[in-house]
């Protein structure tokens, strides 16, 4: 009986370290997470005086934090001036961010971080990028032509510890969700067997 006592309470501290690594540290350290993520766009279009880029979205989570758009600037070669606009439904520019060529890789992500805004999830915004490039095919942003549509990414954040370890208890569920049920079983057997290894 002291043997399976004893196992019971390293069982139980595993557990309760565990939930200390994944839900505990997080949820103090990790206030932005990332929202939206659309990558799989692969056509380069044109980003010049004649084509700028507005592309709607709709915020998955409250408190919108940062914007990014991938674009690529060939052999680091132009520098031309790039303005990425975060509008409100209405296409009023609420942030805006200039940056030249010297910040754009060959492709590379620009992020576009400010304080966060006190948005709500369902709400909807638009990306507008423009440059003052005159040059067609010398500078590029990642998208799709026939749908009107560009690779971005989206970060949200938390404004307090309550709210951030709700979320991540939520991600923690969704991510063991996700996971084969075979995978997490034989997971769970493995670390009970450790456990009576380490017992014995």
């Amino acid at each position: 009986m002291a043997k399976i006592s004893k196992l019971f309470i390293l069982i139980i501290s595993e557990l309760i370290f565990l939930a200390f690594l994944f839900l505990i540290l997080p949820s103090v350290f990790i206030r932005e997470r990332p929202g939206i993520n659309q990558t799989s766009y692969n056509e380069t279009l044109s980003l010049d005086t004649k084509n700028s880029f507005s592309k709607e979205f709709i915020s998955d989570q409250d408190n919108l934090q940062s914007i990014s758009v991938l674009l690529k600037n060939p052999a680091l070669a132009n520098k031309s001036q790039v303005k990425i606009e975060l509008q409100d439904q209405n296409k009023n520019t609420l942030k805006f961010l200039e940056t030249s060529g010297h910040s754009i890789n060959d492709p590379g992500w620009v992020n576009f971080k400010f304080p966060y805004i006190n948005s709500k999830k369902g709400d909807k915004f638009f990306i507008k990028i423009s440059t003052d490039n005159q040059q067609s095919d010398k500078l590029f942003i990642y998208g799709d032509l026939k749908n009107k549509n560009i690779n971005f990414k989206t970060t949200f954040t938390t404004k307090n510890i309550n709210e951030s370890f709700e979320k991540n208890l939520n991600q923690q569920i969704k991510n063991f969700q996700s996971r084969n049920i075979f995978q997490s079983v034989i997971y769970l057997f493995l670390l009970l067997l450790i456990n009576i290894f380490i017992f014995i």
